[in-house]
């Protein structure tokens, strides 16, 4: 089983920044069960103040630098 390049980007943006990550399996539409589609959502979204500036400029610039240590790392 692998995970599509996009889902292994989400899955390491969302671990860099230390959330819980739960490995989704792909579905073809339609497939989901009409329980799925009732469910009611396992938690509730609270309303946050939107990140400053700072905050994302300072993680953009980690980020780049991140990446380009595990590009060096990488084979």
């Amino acid at each position: 089983w692998e995970m599509s390049e996009e889902d292994q980007m989400l899955r390491a943006i969302a671990m860099s920044l230390g959330e819980n990550v739960l490995v989704s399996t792909n579905q073809v539409e339609g497939e989901q069960s009409k329980s799925d589609t009732q469910k009611e959502p396992d938690f509730v979204q609270q309303k946050e103040e939107p990140l400053s500036s700072q905050v994302i400029d300072t993680f953009a610039e980690k980020v780049v630098e991140g990446c380009l240590k595990l590009a060096d790392a990488l084979p």
